[in-house]
């Protein structure tokens, strides 16, 4: 297969902002990869994930949370079915049943965030990691033996988590649980190429040179960051532009329509104003 990738780097993390600035990145995001003829649309963040039912496509689109939760919920069962499936995620995706929709009263949500800023400073495994998940996770411990790391940063930090929640644990990374629902769904549409190796595409909307994947072992076709679709959504009232008016402030304004307008249609304006 061939990919398309595009990275919001210029926007993330998403696990703090408010649902109408995610549903607009989100909205942004699936334009873009269905400008380029795609055929299947994975996202592959949680809090993106839930913010995202309620927009629709031109094709299929894979969301993580519902085969992470289908995965862990399989091996709770096996393992611990009189215990709590711990769903550790984004402060946003607990605080928006992200996962409580598919696991209803078997699970004990964690609302980790913290998680997010050790992860990308390559801090994990290390003593300052260990004593945030101490406290992130004091009052998880004892709760189950299934954990979900449901952000992708999580994994990273899986030896930390361990430290805490003990070395019993089972951990369900939702990265993994994507690949085999893609596959299936990919057969059972009859798009599958197997036959062609592909390539992949690396978009991203902050600075190319600012993205660190030395870790990344595929060929890849190139980093291009992609103008327009990585812009700060919000609602802006009328008063607080008549505010920055009047105050002459530098400042960079896009506003969309809540529905979501093309964005050709794109209120914008930039500063500073006389």
């Amino acid at each position: 297969e061939e990919y398309v990738y595009l990275g919001d780097t210029l926007n993330c993390p998403y696990g703090i902002k408010t649902k109408e600035q995610i549903m607009g990145y989100v909205s942004n995001a699936i334009k873009f990869l269905e400008s380029n003829d795609v055929k299947m649309i994975v996202i592959g963040c949680n809090t993106a994930t839930v913010n995202s039912y309620e927009i629709n496509a031109s094709v299929p689109i894979m969301r993580i949370i519902e085969p992470t939760a289908k995965r862990a919920k399989e091996i709770k069962d096996k393992i611990d079915p009189d215990g709590k499936i711990i769903v550790l995620a984004t402060n946003y995706t607990i605080d928006a049943l992200g996962y409580d929709r598919f696991l209803h009263d078997d699970m004990y949500g964690v609302r980790s965030s913290d998680f997010v800023p050790i992860a990308e400073s390559g801090k994990q495994n290390t003593p300052y990691a260990k004593e945030a998940c101490k406290k992130v996770l004091s009052d998880a411990i004892g709760k189950g033996k299934v954990v979900i790391l449901g952000c992708t940063h999580f994994g990273l930090l899986e030896n930390d988590i361990r430290s805490v929640l003990g070395d019993n644990i089972t951990t369900v990374e939702s990265s993994d649980c994507i690949v085999g629902s893609v596959k299936e769904c990919l057969d059972n549409i009859g798009y599958n190429d197997n036959k062609n190796t592909g390539k992949i595409t690396i978009n991203v909307t902050g600075e190319p040179s600012e993205v660190k994947i030395d870790w990344f072992k595929k060929q890849y076709d190139g980093i291009y960051k992609e103008e327009g679709y990585g812009y700060y959504y919000d609602s802006i009232k009328e008063d607080q532009v008549s505010e920055i008016m009047e105050n002459n402030f530098n400042y960079y304004i896009v506003m969309e329509l809540m529905e979501g307008c093309p964005l050709s249609e794109t209120i914008k304006a930039e500063g500073p104003l006389e």
